[in-house]
């Protein structure tokens, strides 16, 4: 049987990467792992606040991202302790697998978007990459709000109706 002592999850702030999280926090909380969390700033970093260097949008950048990132652990990931957070200027992809190899994690957990068609031909897919180039095993989830039927929204892990807005639902 595998043992999971590092799992990673990623997030890009949206409400589709936020399905991911409560799985991770679940699977971490019962393997006793370490739960990793991981948000890439694209480079260059945007300029949100009228800076005038690079440096000073990447350091604005990165601040905003932590402080989200503890908010997000202190908010959503109840039960598992205090999840390791990083924050990376770059690729996503090259991001992530980095961060993977470098903190040699046993599983990456990581949403999809549900993007199909000219969708995906424009803004590509993380997840698809990530599961291609990664070092260990990947667990996608997807959103609620993504899934074409319908069926599993409301659903609990264990199938079982979740009115409360939070379902995991079965992935």
């Amino acid at each position: 049987m595998t043992t999971y002592k590092k799992i990673l999850c990623t997030t890009d702030f949206s409400e589709a990467s936020y399905a991911a999280l409560p799985t991770a926090a679940i699977l971490a909380e019962q393997c006793g792992a370490q739960l990793l969390l991981v948000h890439v700033i694209p480079f260059p970093a945007p300029n949100n606040h009228g800076l005038s260097t690079e440096e000073e949008c990447e350091r604005v950048a990165t601040t905003e991202a932590e402080s989200v990132l503890r908010r997000i652990g202190d908010e959503r990931l109840t039960g598992c302790g205090r999840a390791h957070s990083f924050v990376r200027i770059g690729d996503p992809v090259t991001e992530i697998i980095s961060v993977a190899q470098q903190e040699q994690v046993d599983m990456i957990v990581i949403a999809t978007h549900g993007y199909s068609g000219w969708r995906h031909v424009i803004f590509g897919s993380v997840t698809e990459s990530v599961l291609r180039l990664a070092p260990c095993p990947v667990l996608t989830v997807r959103s609620p709000d993504d899934r074409a039927d319908g069926h599993l929204r409301g659903y609990n892990a264990n199938g079982t109706t979740d009115t409360s807005g939070t379902a995991l639902g079965p992935s």
